[in-house]
């Protein structure tokens, strides 16, 4: 099932009969050939969406709805927007369905979404790499003092235990 770019539309009146359609499909007097006049015939679920649709057009209330599809070529659901419209009231009240395939909008806007997704955790990764950083200068600055401090020059133990941790935050940030 494949629509134009710019989608397909049926035109009918409130005796279900087709007035026009944007394809080439065959036109009818009932809600069945609405439904066939779009290319869903032989989709029950979809068929049943859009007698629904019909019949929400024709009680004057406009409505959109979601179709999905199987695609047997590209082996992939299709996604389609359906949106009815009724026009004029009463017993001359008309109704017109205009069904877009939103596959490829949806998809990009999926892969847009997951794009800012992707840029939001690469700030977040970037800032918590940032605060590590500020927190590996803090602690070499107190271990540089601890280092001076006589009281820890004397002792041989803990002038050993500041020079290790020294080193050790030393190679930490050089890897940042």
């Amino acid at each position: 099932m494949l629509f134009r770019s710019d989608g397909d539309v049926v035109v009918f009146d409130a005796r279900h009969k087709v007035i026009a359609t944007g394809g080439s499909r065959a036109a009818s007097d009932s809600r069945d050939g609405i439904v066939a006049s779009l290319g869903f015939a032989s989709d029950a679920v979809a068929a049943g969406l859009l007698e629904n649709l019909i019949d929400a057009v024709l009680a004057g209330s406009a409505e959109r709805i979601e179709i999905t599809v199987d695609d047997p070529d590209a082996r992939e659901m299709r996604i389609l927007e359906a949106s009815g419209t009724p026009i004029g009231s009463g017993d001359s009240r008309w109704g017109m369905i205009h069904v877009v395939d939103a596959t490829e909008r949806r998809q990009r806007a999926m892969r847009s979404a997951q794009a800012e997704r992707m840029e939001s955790l690469g700030a977040l990764a970037g800032g918590l790499a940032h605060d590590f950083n500020n927190l590996l200068f803090v602690t070499l600055g107190n271990l540089q003092l601890l280092a001076t401090n006589d009281l820890v020059a004397n002792d041989e133990k803990l002038s050993k235990f500041v020079s290790r941790s020294l080193s050790a935050v030393e190679r930490r940030s050089e890897e940042h």
